[in-house]
């Protein structure tokens, strides 16, 4: 019995030190951005700018300018004496320019030697839209002015938030260059695409470019192949009793089944966390007139599995999709549940 209280105490104390203090830190260090209000979106903006509610976008990470030094005043990679003293200088004339200075202040005789003089950040973007998955580019190797052209096709609400982590990255252990958090992407872009820099922390300008794709008009379901995605969802972050899911206020193992027809998909479970992203595919062949049924559960490793919530559409043919689009769900705890259709054959 005294073993058996030991061992429970340690696992509770391995859980604490690995799992709770660690989802503190991050949540804290990256908050996330504050659903925005309607303030924020002037009624001038809303007259000019026709945003739609929900629509397809291809977003590209153009480049960026990076700060020569962190804020420490210490190079991104080893740099020692009069090198990581000019560097720092350069640092600090930029911090005092706007628009576009760099060409000037990085243009100059001595800031030349000193940035041929020491190694530079390699540098990685990561970009999350909402609850869509991570958008990650390459590491653009040993430079302050990085250029990717990695773009993504998504479908973005008006509404959606979005997250910018700029890292430099190193096989042990990555720099934080800078976060960047907004509750909603500025209505211009949206309606009419075009280039976004953004400055924040030490990234001096990070390039990103949104073009609004044209889409077909919905359609129904026909019969055919489809490759079926569950991508993710957003789970509410207390039970329906207002209890927390796991102890010490711990977040759910979630899992997903999704049935259509005959059909049964479902994933594994991703641990600890309200907003999984699956990205489960199957192939499987659709009459069309298939009841969808979804269902998300909390696995559970020594009891139960706890039934998060569960959908269900009286028939396929009541979908309106375009190719490709997103079927968006809600019920029970599950705030939101997503799942694509692709058509094949």
């Amino acid at each position: 019995m005294r073993v058996a209280i030991i061992a429970g105490i340690v696992i509770i104390l391995v859980y604490v030190a690995w799992v709770v203090i660690p989802d503190l830190y991050f949540e804290k260090k990256f908050p996330p951005p504050r659903k925005a209000s309607a303030s924020q979106t002037t009624k001038a903006e809303k007259s000019k700018y026709r945003v739609p509610k929900q629509g397809r976008y291809r977003i590209t990470v153009v480049g960026a300018k990076i700060f020569p030094t962190k804020k420490s005043k210490n190079c991104w990679d080893p740099c020692w004496g009069d090198s990581k003293k000019k560097l720092h200088n350069l640092s600090k004339e930029l911090l005092l320019e706007n628009g576009n200075q760099w060409s000037v202040v990085m243009g100059t005789q001595a800031a030349v030697l000193a940035d041929q003089s020491t190694k530079q950040p390699d540098t990685m973007v990561e970009i999350k839209f909402g609850n869509s998955p991570m958008f990650r580019t390459k590491p653009a190797r040993n430079t302050l002015t990085p250029s990717w052209g990695s773009f993504r096709d998504l479908t973005l609400h008006a509404d959606e938030t979005m997250r910018v982590y700029v890292w430099d990255k190193d096989a042990l252990n990555s720099d934080l260059i800078g976060y960047y958090a907004t509750a909603q992407i500025p209505p211009k872009y949206l309606a009419r695409g075009g280039t976004w820099k953004l400055r924040f922390q030490r990234v001096y300008e990070l390039q990103l470019t949104i073009k609004p794709l044209r889409t077909s008009p919905p359609e129904r379901l026909q019969p055919g192949k489809y490759r079926i995605t569950i991508l993710s969802a957003i789970i509410k972050n207390k039970k329906i009793n207002g209890e927390s899911w796991d102890f010490f206020k711990g977040r759910p193992d979630p899992y997903a089944i999704v049935h259509l027809g005959p059909h049964q998909l479902q994933t594994r479970h991703k641990k600890n966390t309200l907003y999984p992203a699956w990205n489960h595919s199957r192939i499987i062949t659709l009459q069309g007139n298939e009841i969808l049924r979804y269902q998300v559960s909390d696995k559970d490793l020594t009891g139960k599995d706890e039934l998060i919530g569960v959908c269900k559409l009286t028939s396929l043919s009541k979908l309106r999709l375009k190719n490709g689009v997103l079927f968006r769900g809600s019920c029970g705890q599950i705030q939101e549940f997503n799942i694509k259709f692709d058509r094949i054959l």
